[in-house]
């Protein structure tokens, strides 16, 4: 009799134990649902803030490799002389300005279509190009005697350095790119120099520059660039 009302009292406790705590776990639980939701939200929304920024980084990444790549391609088309392939770079509606040194003149630098590239290698017409750094004279010179000095006047398919969208040298001459071109993306080819007797002063350079038309890159300046008084 005592032990079944020892067993009797024990029931009752549980029974009191557990009719008091089961809505307090629940309350709890609710609760801790609740805010494992709330972190879940803010989670996800940082997944998705990363995600963004990732594809945009990927994107921008995946631009740059390509005006490199780009800007290679004609460099050795550049080397090859090949005024037919060139023609396939060169910008549908602005055609391919040509500036003999960093001051892009707007005005008188001559641009060259993609149709007259080819033609203008193989004339024996002189064109006004700009004028000489020092002593003011105009250039005039036919398209290819152009080319050889102010164009692929070194070997620019193997460069001493290669500056993707910056410029890695200038010289006394104002450096308009940014101003002329605020739209494009440029990739230089530069020599530090080549006879140690001039301490770097016979350093060059050959700026690509590159502007996207209907989504895809095409070229609309070559600048050749050097020391200048």
């Amino acid at each position: 009799m005592y032990k079944n009302n020892i067993i009797l009292a024990l029931g009752l406790i549980f029974m009191l134990i557990f009719s008091a705590c089961t809505p307090k776990n629940t309350e709890d639980l609710s609760k801790e649902l609740a805010s494992l939701k709330d972190e879940n939200k803010i989670l996800q929304e940082k997944i998705s803030s990363l995600e963004e920024q990732l594809n945009e980084d990927t994107n921008n990444e995946a631009g740059t490799m390509t005006s490199l790549s780009l800007a290679v391609d004609i460099v050795n088309i550049l080397k090859a002389r090949d005024m037919n392939e060139l023609k396939n770079y060169a910008h549908p509606q602005k055609g391919i300005r040509f500036s003999p040194y960093a001051y892009i003149d707007e005005t008188n630098d001559i641009i060259v279509t993609a149709n007259d590239l080819e033609p203008y290698m193989n004339s024996s017409d002189i064109y006004t190009w700009g004028s000489y750094d020092g002593s003011g004279e105009p250039i005039d010179l036919i398209f290819s005697d152009y080319y050889d000095r102010f164009v692929y006047n070194q070997d620019f398919a193997n460069p001493h350095i290669i500056g993707n969208n910056q410029t890695v040298q200038t010289g006394n001459t104002i450096n308009n790119i940014e101003d002329v071109y605020p739209n494009a993306q440029f990739v230089e080819f530069h020599f530090t120099g080549f006879d140690p007797q001039y301490t770097g002063m016979d350093w060059t350079s050959l700026r690509i520059v590159m502007e996207e038309y209907n989504s895809q890159l095409y070229i609309i300046g070559i600048i050749h660039d050097e020391w200048t008084i």
